[in-house]
């Protein structure tokens, strides 16, 4: 995983999700394809990592925050009409911040877990998050390119060490389903220059 730079802006396929109050996420694919180059935020996998199995089918478009914690389904706070879908324009589940590309593997691992739940400050290591931050991907994470093994830096914070080991865990980031190639792929990927998607490290 590393920070992932985007458009700041959601792509059209959201604004009409939105407005229409659906809850499909589907007809977003292309455009998260596009924004996050193809790319699954948190392993790293491409529809271009020589599998034929990983094409944009086994892509989805990610809550990374659980929409089940963003959606209280109560008019009188604002959040949304009576019996959603159709949910508000204005429902967290549609926050442009909060939604990420995810292989499903990792979308699967994930879930609907949260480390605490509906806290959004104690969270997952965030690939959309802020590069500068202290507990942003690059400045969190060291890879071993020879075993595909993700790990938390020496000497980052306690709290930063603690979201770390639970976004390798829960997301089960260094299990063999992942795969070593994907990550023995990230020399060769640093390389390229990625039309709406920037990685540091």
């Amino acid at each position: 995983m590393h920070t992932v730079s985007r458009p700041a802006e959601p792509p059209p396929e959201l604004v009409n999700l939105a407005d229409s109050g659906g809850a499909d996420f589907r007809p977003l694919a292309e455009a998260m394809d596009a924004a996050f180059a193809g790319v699954c935020a948190y392993c790293e996998r491409t529809s271009g990592d020589d599998d034929p199995d990983l094409t944009t089918a086994f892509f989805t478009c990610d809550h990374f925050q659980p929409r089940h914690q963003l959606c209280h389904h109560d008019p009188a706070v604002g959040q949304c009409r009576d019996n959603p879908p159709p949910h508000s324009p204005d429902c967290r589940i549609y926050d442009w911040d909060n939604l990420v590309y995810a292989c499903r593997s990792c979308a699967d691992a994930k879930g609907g877990q949260w480390p605490r739940h509906g806290d959004s400050t104690d969270s997952y290591i965030n690939p959309t998050g802020d590069a500068d931050a202290a507990d942003a991907p690059d400045a969190v994470f060291v890879y071993d390119t020879d075993s595909g093994s993700i790990l938390p830096r020496d000497g980052i914070s306690l709290t930063a060490r603690y979201k770390a080991e639970r976004t390798i865990g829960d997301l089960a980031l260094n299990t063999a389903r992942h795969g070593i190639k994907v990550r023995a792929m990230w020399p060769k990927r640093a390389a390229l220059t990625l039309p709406s998607c920037a990685r540091n490290g």
